[in-house]
C-alpha cells in the first residue's frame, strides 16, 4: 500500500476543504493510505474517512520551533513511513517541516497558492473568478502523480432524513462571528433578521461558533424567538451531525461556511472585505446564495483573508453595514420557498 503525507495545519476553514480532495484521492486510489498532519482540534472532523490517519501536531507548544519541527519529523518518519509528502499549507512552519523528509530523499510536493494573482485582484487588475483552493489542492496531488477528483459533500454520510411533517418548522443555522471584524456581521443585525423571520414562518434558530462566541451571544436578548445556542458545546462529530439536520445554514466568510457546506445542505454566506470569487467560497453553492454589497465599492475587497481594518474614514466597513437584515430575510425566503 502507497503512503503518503498531507500537511495543513491551519485555519480551520483551509484544513476543512482539504476534506473533498484527501476523500477523492482515497476513492480513486484503493492502494492508497493518508498521513494527514494538522491541529489537534480538528482532527474529529475527519473520523470515519477509510484509510485516512490524523496525525495531531501542536506546532504552538510540544513541537514549537525548529528543533520541535524536527522531533516532530522523527515520530512521523517512524509511525507512518511515507513514501512522499504534499504540502497543503507553504508556511514556514510547513516548509522546514518537508525539509527534514527531503533530506532523506522522500519526494516533497507543495501548493501553489496564486499570491501573485490574488494580489493583483485586490488592486483591481485581474478581475477573472480565481481558482478554488481545492482545486490548489487537487493540483498538487496532479503533480506527485495521484488522481484526486473533489468529492461534493465529503460528511454526507451524517445526514439524516427529515421527518416529512406539513407543519415542520424551517431550521436555520446562524454563524455571525469570524475571526475578523471585516467578516462579521454584528449581532444587532442578526436579533433583528430573526425577528424579521419568526413574524414570517414557523422556524428555529441555531447558532454555532466557538465558546467565546458563547459568550457574547448570552448577552442578547432574543425575545419569543425559538433559539439554541449550540456554540462551543459540541464535538466535531455532533456539529457535523446537528448542522447537517438543518434546513439551512447562514454564515459570514468563515470555517462555518464550509463545514454546512460539505454536510450537503443549502448555505446562504454574507460576504464584506473579502470576496467569492478568491477561492474561497463554498464549494457546492450556486452563486446566488452569496450575499455581497448591494452596490459597488471601490475599496472592495480589500484583502484576501479579511485580515486588513478598513480605511473608509466616514462609513467604516460599508461593505459589510449595508447588507441589511432586510437584504438577508430576502434571500433566505427566497431559497426556503424555491
Amino acid at each position: 500500500m502507497n503512503r503518503i503525507l498531507v500537511i495543513r495545519f491551519s485555519s480551520m476553514g483551509d484544513v476543512l476543504l482539504t476534506a473533498p480532495v484527501i476523500k477523492g484521492a482515497l476513492e480513486a486510489n484503493p492502494d492508497l493510505r493518508i498521513d494527514f498532519v494538522t491541529k489537534k482540534h480538528f482532527a474529529g472532523y475527519f473520523q470515519g474517512i477509510e484509510r485516512l490517519n490524523v496525525i495531531p501536531a501542536d506546532t504552538d507548544l510540544e513541537y514549537k520551533g525548529f528543533l520541535g519541527l524536527m522531533r516532530l519529523s522523527r515520530e512521523i518518519l517512524k509511525a507512518a513511513k511515507p513514501d512522499l509528502v504534499i504540502d497543503l499549507h507553504e508556511v514556514i512552519r510547513s516548509r522546514v517541516l518537508r525539509y527534514f523528509f527531503a533530506l532523506r530523499g522522500i519526494p516533497v510536493y507543495r501548493i501553489n497558492k496564486g499570491r501573485r494573482e490574488k494580489k493583483a485582484y485586490i488592486k483591481g487588475k485581474k478581475q477573472t473568478r480565481l481558482k478554488h483552493t481545492t482545486e490548489r489542492y487537487s493540483d498538487v496531488f496532479s503533480l506527485a502523480g495521484i488522481d484526486a477528483p473533489l468529492v461534493n459533500f465529503p460528511f454526507s454520510s451524517l445526514a439524516k432524513p427529515k421527518p416529512k411533517k406539513k407543519l415542520r418548522a424551517i431550521n436555520i443555522g446562524l454563524a455571525p462571528f469570524a475571526r475578523h471584524q471585516a467578516k462579521a456581521w454584528s449581532l444587532a443585525n442578526m436579533v433583528e433578521l430573526i425577528s424579521l423571520l419568526s413574524s414570517k414562518m414557523d422556524v428555529a434558530f441555531y447558532f454555532y461558533g466557538s465558546k467565546n462566541d458563547a459568550d457574547r451571544l448570552s448577552s442578547f436578548d432574543f425575545g419569543q424567538s425559538i433559539v439554541t445556542v449550540h456554540a462551543g458545546k459540541l464535538s466535531p462529530n455532533e456539529e457535523l451531525k446537528s448542522i447537517s439536520e438543518l434546513d439551512l445554514f447562514v454564515s459570514m466568510d468563515s470555517a462555518n461556511m464550509h463545514l454546512a457546506d460539505l454536510v450537503g445542505i443549502p448555505v446562504i454566506s454574507v460576504w464584506g472585505a473579502t470576496h467569492p470569487d478568491l477561492g474561497f467560497r463554498p464549494l457546492n453553492q450556486p452563486d446566488i446564495y452569496a450575499v455581497q454589497a448591494p452596490e459597488a465599492i471601490s475599496c472592495r475587497p480589500c484583502s484576501v483573508y479579511g485580515n486588513k481594518a478598513c480605511t473608509l474614514k466616514d462609513s467604516k466597513y460599508k461593505c459589510l453595514l449595508s447588507i441589511s437584515p432586510d437584504i438577508l430575510a430576502s434571500k433566505i425566503l427566497s431559497v426556503i420557498q424555491d
